[in-house]
């Protein structure tokens, strides 16, 4: 039964980690570079048996260390107990130990954080209302990861949906410079065009719902504009459209490998449709960093961290205005939600708008888009 022990928790459950950790946790070379995980994705790359075994001898030392809590840590701790040899050498290994656990922990937590979920602080006022300058969110690097990994269309490769919140590079932009934070409405092959604030996909306008008057204060002013629920796919979320209108006057083909991307304050965005001297342009999948997925801190008006919304969904139609009354508008958004369209997936390019794809009117939410 000891030996029965020794070989799960000192050899399978070791070479099960140190798989486990080369699969999800190495980064690949072009993603590290720059951070403190370069060498260990160089490792990765270029001398994968040395870094397996080296993580295969940590792993296993560390569970010997931790034995006892380990179930069957009694018959563990029977079978590998030593004679004494002196308090020193005994502090000694406990200390080892300790940097060993500190070293795998700080290395786990940094290799987290540049492959798997990377915290991304929102800088603009382009995505309101869904996030607000100052949030810290967190990105999920590995949402979109087959499709990021340099090939057009690798095996299992997984597109970004039109509605997802996306974190990418901008156009020529340098590693140095802020990433950019915009949502998903055009895929490959589709006719981006503009009505007002509202997108037009292959000819077919976006559904959306009034929900009322939308007030954001600034430090240099404040944002009144209309608040929408806009429906896409299976998804509703929030936009603002405060005057003036914004000019998009020609339809844009989102070529292969891009998508097209739209701030949700639909007049105030550097986005798509700003780029190449305002003809249009995508987001290039190999510049998406990843998607944007939960809310880590807020920031309040005095500079404050606002905890109030840690790990929620960034998804959905949730409305958050510090120091104002939002009860009629988030009744007036539960309302557009129980209208919900007919119709909310785009058709595909060159289909046409589908058949039937006006709303129902709303007894409070004024739906538009008939």
């Amino acid at each position: 039964m000891r030996s029965a022990f020794q070989a799960i928790w000192f050899v399978i459950v070791p070479a099960l980690l140190a798989g486990l950790y080369l699969r999800y946790l190495v980064p690949e070379s072009a993603q590290a570079q720059g951070t403190f995980s370069e060498l260990i994705a160089r490792l990765g790359s270029e001398q994968p048996v040395p870094l397996a075994v080296g993580l295969f001898l940590l792993f296993a030392v560390l569970l010997r260390y931790w034995r006892c809590y380990l179930p069957g840590g009694k018959r563990l701790t029977v079978s590998l107990r030593q004679p004494r040899s002196g308090a020193l050498r005994a502090r000694g290994r406990q200390t080892v130990m300790a940097i060993g656990t500190a070293a795998l922990a700080g290395m786990t937590a940094l290799l987290l954080r540049s492959h798997v979920l990377t915290p991304c602080r929102v800088l603009s006022a382009s995505m309101l209302p869904t996030l607000s300058p100052g949030d810290l969110i967190a990105t999920d690097r590995q949402a979109y990861r087959a499709m990021l990994s340099g090939s057009d269309h690798p095996m299992g490769a997984s597109l970004p949906r039109r509605g997802d919140i996306v974190v990418f590079r901008g156009p020529g932009s340098d590693a140095a410079l802020p990433p950019l934070i915009k949502r998903v409405i055009g895929l490959p092959g589709d006719r981006i065009g503009m009505h007002g604030s509202r997108p037009t996909i292959n000819g077919w306008e976006t559904p959306a719902c009034d929900a009322g008057v939308y007030l954001y204060v600034l430090p240099d002013g404040a944002i009144k504009a209309r608040l929408l629920v806009e429906f896409l796919e299976d998804q509703a979320y929030l936009t603002i459209a405060a005057p003036p209108a914004r000019e998009f006057p020609e339809p844009y083909d989102v070529k292969p490998g891009e998508v097209f991307v739209l701030g949700d304050n639909r007049n105030n965005s550097s986005d798509s449709r700003a780029w190449h001297e305002g003809r249009g342009g995508g987001v290039p999948l190999a510049q998406i960093d990843g998607r944007a997925r939960w809310f880590l801190l807020g920031t309040r008006r005095d500079e404050r961290a606002d905890v109030s919304r840690m790990l929620e969904s960034i998804a959905g139609t949730a409305l958050h205005l510090e120091a104002l009354d939002v009860s009629a508008l988030r009744e007036d958004i539960a309302k557009c939600l129980r209208q919900w369209p007919r119709e909310t997936r785009a058709p595909r390019p060159g289909a046409g708008a589908p058949a039937g794809s006006s709303l129902l009117p709303a007894p409070a939410g004024k739906m538009i888009g008939e």
